[in-house]
This record gives C-alpha cells, structure tokens and sequence, in this order.
C-alpha cells in the first residue's frame, strides 16, 4: 500500500509541475505527451521486470532497445493485461469524440463563448493551489525516497517507494558512488605518490 501512495504522490507532482510550466492552451498536447510517456515507462519496465526479475533504472531503461534478450523475446513476454498502462487513451479518445459531437450540434455562438471561457488564463489562486501542492507532493516523495536508503533489496525497496522515487533513489546511489569513486582514485594517486617521494627522500638524506 505505500508504494501505491508513493506512487501516486510522485505521479501528482509531475502533473502539478506540467500544470505550472505550460500555458493552457498547450496543456492539452503535453499532458497527452507526458501520459503516454509515463505508459510507456511503466510499459517497458514491465517487460524488463518480467524478464530478469529486476526493477529496471532509467539508465536501463535508455538502453531498453540495445538489449538483445529483450528485443529477442519482446512476444513472449506480452500479456494483455500490460496493455492496461494505455486504456486511459482510449478513454480519452472517447471523450474527445464526444466532445467534437456536442461542439458541432451546438450553435456557434454557445461555442464561441465556450471557447473563450477555456483559453482564459489561470488565475493566481489555482496557480498558487497547484503550487502548495507540488510542494507537499515533493515533500512526501523525499521521504518516502529517505525511507528506502536502509532497504539493501531492490525488489522491497521498489515496492515500498514506488517506481518514480525508485528512480530518484538510484540517481542518489549512483551520485554516491561516483564520488566515492573519486575519492578512491584520488587517495590511490596520493598513497602512490607518497611511496614514490619516500625512496627519494631517503637516498637525499643519505648522501647529506
């Protein structure tokens, strides 16, 4: 249940900012965009789950399509009940029907009126709203994204912080070892340079 919740928290946080970035005009089109986007996110890490038992990163995920096992066995692994991650399309293809149906049996004149009442801009309360919102969204996410750095197994990580905080989760963990990486290259080069200067230092001393 708290990967559910975290799930839907992060998921309303990226709403909220595509809701702040872009005018209303757009918004349609890009919410359109994200939502298929995120389908397919969920869609192909799906498919990588079913076939190595692993949540995929979004490192992975980028080299989804480099993968010849995936690529190889992609049939194999469909089911339809993967294909849930797209229904909302359909539905939305519905109402959109709907709505060209009405719109056109209206007069141009209730139209016309309709049409300007939606292509107004937001007002500073919804904007405001929408803010607070994505503020106490990323708040929880951080959390839920704190709450997993104990959990050494991927699968119960995942599962108790949600896929997208999973992905925030890995981008950290990456971050981390990249420094600790440098770090160990730079203690390497010092300790080498530190046994390099002894010799000399000695065989100086003894000639003085």
């Amino acid at each position: 249940m708290g990967g559910v919740a975290a799930e839907a928290l992060s998921a309303l946080a990226l709403f909220c900012l595509v809701d702040l970035l872009f005018p209303i005009k757009r918004k349609g089109i890009v919410y359109t965009s994200f939502n298929f986007i995120f389908s397919l996110t969920l869609f192909a890490a799906t498919l990588y789950f079913a076939h190595f038992g692993t949540i995929p990163t979004y490192a992975v995920l980028g080299e989804l399509n480099q993968v010849p096992q995936i690529r190889g066995s992609v049939n194999a692994l469909l089911r339809p009940d993967q294909f849930l991650y797209f229904v909302d399309f359909v539905v939305l293809f519905i109402v959109y029907i709907v709505r060209k149906i009405v719109s056109y049996r209206r007069s141009r004149s209730l139209s016309f009126s309709m049409e300007r009442r939606d292509s107004g801009g937001k007002s500073r309360g919804w904007i405001i709203g929408v803010a607070v919102l994505l503020v106490l969204c990323v708040g929880a996410s951080t959390l839920y994204v704190r709450s997993g750095k104990g959990i050494d197994n991927e699968l119960v990580r995942g599962e108790k912080i949600g896929f997208l905080n999973y992905q925030i989760d890995a981008a950290l963990r990456n971050q981390k070892r990249r420094k600790c990486s440098k770090r160990g290259i730079w203690r390497r080069q010092l300790a080498r340079f530190t046994l390099c200067r002894i010799p000399i230092l000695t065989t100086t001393k003894r000639q003085q």
